[in-house]
């Protein structure tokens, strides 16, 4: 999920970016260090500001994970520290065998599914806990965002 982690100067590649372009063809993405990168945006539509996530669990889960609080995999004695992002939306991107499916859920949404639910810790990676978050199931959002599905486009 997402291209910020990692201590090393090379950004990894995110995995998210192909997809979103997919399904929403007029996103601009931000450069890389510049001022919105460094805010956690990773692009935007139509002006607002977006953040890309992009994992494949949530096709077969039925949840979308919201990441709030993330520290470095293997430095266990490391601090919890607030994931980056002044968003206003998020593009939630996942795959079946068959589609791309794309979320676009604004923060407000988000926030509203998760008052008086359990903060989460999970293993992204597996190993250490790196991430806390909710779980919102995509039944409880789904009349409030916007969806595009698409057929996965042919592999060489």
């Amino acid at each position: 999920m997402g291209g910020r982690h990692g201590a090393t100067n090379q950004r990894q590649v995110d995995p998210g970016r192909i997809p979103a372009k997919l399904l929403w063809p007029n996103i601009e993405f931000v450069a890389e260090g510049d001022f919105w990168d460094k805010q956690g945006i990773d692009a935007h539509i139509d002006g607002d500001s977006i953040q890309i996530k992009y994992d494949r669990r949530i096709a077969t889960s039925g949840n979308l994970y919201h990441e709030i609080y993330e520290k470095t995999a293997y430095k266990e004695f490391q601090n919890w520290r607030k994931s980056p992002g002044i968003a206003a939306l998020y593009l939630f991107i996942t795959e079946t065998d068959s589609h791309i499916v794309g979320y676009k859920v604004a923060v407000n949404t988000l926030a509203e599914k998760e008052v008086n639910q359990r903060l989460i810790a999970i293993s992204p990676n597996g190993g250490d806990r790196t991430s806390m978050g909710f779980l919102i199931p995509l039944d409880a959002i789904s009349k409030r965002c916007e969806v595009r599905r698409i057929p996965k486009p042919p592999t060489a």
